[in-house]
């Protein structure tokens, strides 16, 4: 009982930002569950209609691979939240394991920078390449959608990464400050 009042007691003391950041997690969450079961279904449906009936729509194929690019983009936010995305740990090794580099923060904040210069030039580009689409007005062969449905999953994404990197950089920034050589 104590337990749940204490869990009560933090959830009314959050930050405003901290309660728009637990909101856009769910939601995030939610969609790349949905996205990946609906992709899931799409593409067994077609399995069956192909092998069973012999007769597949080809409207499921498109929209299976419109729906795994949307989780896939996406999917990097998620990664970077929970520190799961795949990474090439040769810094790392080369400066903090032999010697070279004390903190590992200042690596950190250094692969955090560039990241996020990549993710602001991915950014920007797949806003300049949706723009294009739109005024094209092109469509996906199958369905007859517009492409730029597709394309705007880049730069969304990216922009998602960019939120998360700015609060890893303001993390690793205060750890810094404090003195903290992790």
């Amino acid at each position: 009982m104590e337990k749940d009042l204490e869990l009560l007691n933090i959830e009314k003391n959050k930050s405003p930002v901290k309660k728009a950041m637990d909101l856009y997690n769910n939601i995030e969450e939610y969609f790349l569950i949905g996205s990946l079961m609906l992709t899931v279904l799409f593409i067994f449906y077609q399995v069956v209609m192909r092998y069973v009936f012999n007769d597949a729509p080809s409207w499921t194929e498109e929209l299976s691979r419109y729906l795994f690019i949307w989780f896939s983009w996406l999917g990097t936010s998620l990664g970077l939240r929970q520190n799961e995305h795949i990474r090439v740990q040769m810094l790392e090794t080369a400066f903090i394991r032999r010697g070279k580099l004390k903190s590992k923060n200042v690596l950190l904040l250094f692969i955090y920078f560039v990241w996020i210069f990549l993710t602001i030039v991915l950014t920007v580009t797949g806003f300049q390449y949706t723009e294009t689409l739109i005024s094209m007005n092109s469509l996906s062969a199958g369905m007859r959608i517009p492409i730029a449905y597709v394309a705007i999953s880049v730069p969304i994404a990216c922009l998602a990464v960019s939120i998360r990197l700015i609060a890893r950089i303001s993390t690793e920034f205060k750890k810094l400050i404090k003195g903290g050589v992790a």
